[in-house]
């Protein structure tokens, strides 16, 4: 929401009473963002804090069986852990890449 409103990182930042680098982190899911900071947040957007809200994190296992020559079995498992909105970005990137790719 923050770049919806068009608020540079540096001016939100401060409006959250919270060093640039800091916000930067918790924006990226490096961080958690923590119970009175979604407060802070919210009070700086000017909406509720429901209306903001996101868990900490969103999981996603992928798992995949690698069949070698002599038919033995490796498996692949990767885990990833980030907030829910860098899976609904990466989505939305997706789809204009896959956009691009069947106009080719």
């Amino acid at each position: 929401m923050r770049r919806e409103s068009n608020i540079k990182q540096a001016v939100f930042a401060e409006l959250v009473n919270m060093e640039q680098s800091q916000y930067s982190r918790r924006e990226r899911g490096i961080l958690p963002i923590l119970d009175q900071e979604w407060e802070k947040i919210s009070k700086a957007l000017g909406v509720s804090k429901e209306e903001i809200f996101e868990p900490n994190s969103k999981t996603v296992y992928i798992g995949n069986n690698i069949y070698e020559k002599d038919n033995s079995i490796s498996e692949l498992e990767i885990i990833i852990r980030c907030p829910c909105h860098v899976f609904e970005n990466l989505s939305l990137k997706l789809d204009i890449l896959i956009g691009l790719l069947e106009k080719k």
